[in-house]
């Protein structure tokens, strides 16, 4: 069993088994419907919503995630700029400047 190094690296492979796991089994489930076009017709739209939610409830997770604090490991050979952006994601450069603040 591999054991993965970080959050965002389990939640990918979670969502990408989840959702061709799905698809496949709807995909066989498809492959055995008999002259039932009603039946089909539900199958394949409940495989649309699967394709549509999965991968966009792991890219709010994984948002969320990162918005909160939570730091993917970065290979030993990561520039500058790519550790800059996601130390500096979600901040303004100026911390004065709060649209709130009067």
């Amino acid at each position: 069993m591999h054991r993965f190094p970080d959050f965002f690296s389990r939640m990918h492979a979670a969502s990408v088994t989840d959702t061709l796991g799905g698809t496949l089994v709807l995909l066989g489930l498809m492959l055995q419907v008999d002259g039932q076009y009603l039946v089909l017709v539900k199958l394949v739209l409940v495989l649309l919503f699967i394709l549509l939610t999965s991968p966009t409830g792991s890219h709010a997770l994984a948002k969320a995630a990162l918005h909160g604090g939570l730091r993917p490991k970065l290979g030993s050979k990561q520039d500058e700029k790519d550790a800059d952006v996601l130390n500096n994601f979600g901040r303004t450069d100026a911390p004065d400047t709060d649209k709130n603040k009067e």
